[in-house]
């Protein structure tokens, strides 16, 4: 039962233009409102509704690694998810340190490159370009949070989806230290 569940929760992530392997006839087309943003959030990366992820960390907590790819002063001003269990700042400059990073912790929770991976960032732009480069180094099973924290801001400046305006849970200023380790996943209060 706890299998179908899974199933029926990761099935309702939305994907778009995915590669070969991540290809799910059950899964819909991205939903944007904004056709700019659905074009570079959508492009090859599946995207995972806040909803859904919050949904599938409640039924099932070790069916989902959600990692948060800010840095932590970005985390620590802006807030993060109260479902995150890990803090992995995203760098073009150490993408050898990030996968690694993101290796030991979800080995930490005990799972490995087939284990499903959400990323959540400011509105999905760091996301993505995390996950392709965590799907090149292997990771089958990679979405980004659709929105992430913030949402995707349109030609005014007003910002839609996300995690906030979905009205999931988060920590407005959590202590981002105990997230930075590998190994070590987030205390919830």
């Amino acid at each position: 039962m706890k299998r179908n569940a899974l199933a029926v929760l990761l099935a309702a992530a939305v994907t778009v233009a995915a590669p070969a392997w991540a290809k799910d006839p059950t899964v819909e087309e991205c939903p944007s409102p904004l056709a700019a943003a659905a074009a570079l959030r959508c492009s090859g990366v599946r995207q995972i509704a806040p909803a859904t992820a919050h949904a599938l960390k409640l039924a099932q907590p070790q069916a989902l690694v959600l990692i948060d790819v800010r840095p932590a002063e970005e985390v620590e001003t802006d807030g993060t998810a109260t479902d995150v269990d890990f803090i992995v700042p995203w760098s073009l400059a150490r993408l050898s340190a990030f996968v690694q990073q993101v290796r030991a912790d979800v080995a930490a929770r005990g799972g490995n490159e087939r284990t499903p991976v959400a990323l959540l960032c400011n509105a999905g732009v760091r996301a993505q370009r995390a996950a392709h480069v965590l799907q090149a180094a292997g990771f089958r099973r990679v979405w980004v949070v659709a929105g992430g924290m913030e949402g995707v801001a349109d030609a005014h400046g007003v910002r839609h989806g996300g995690w906030k305006a979905a009205g999931l849970p988060w920590d407005a200023h959590p202590d981002a230290e105990p997230l930075l380790l590998a190994g070590a996943p987030k205390a919830k209060h």
